[in-house]
């Protein structure tokens, strides 16, 4: 019996089901750190993987936002003046404008 020998021809590439992703959106963002999204189309009925994307972002020029301002203290004196504070937290350490504590006279009677 006579064996004949010869290469293996490399399998023929997948048929890909979805396009090659698109551009990512510009970074939307009200107060500087936002999200960018990119997308590609399913060609198929139904696609293996995921046809959306997301990535965290920074806008240039746009400051981070405070959030809210805590309650204020209590009054360091009963009568005759004192000061209370109240503070906000910056969740992107030192990339916000402005003060984190405010101070205000009361109990001034």
């Amino acid at each position: 019996e006579k064996k004949e020998q010869r290469p293996c021809l490399p399998r023929p590439p997948e048929c890909e089901d979805v396009t090659e992703w698109g551009e990512w959106t510009k970074c939307e963002s009200e107060c500087g750190q936002g999200q960018q999204r990119r997308k590609r189309q399913c060609l198929a009925d139904e696609c293996d993987g995921k046809t959306e994307e997301k990535r965290p972002c920074w806008s240039p020029g746009k400051m981070a936002c405070w959030l809210e301002w805590s309650e204020w203290a209590q009054c360091s004196q009963s009568c005759d003046g004192g000061h209370r504070k109240r503070q906000r937290v910056c969740p992107l350490s030192g990339e916000c404008e402005g003060a984190a504590f405010e101070v205000e006279q009361c109990n001034t009677e």
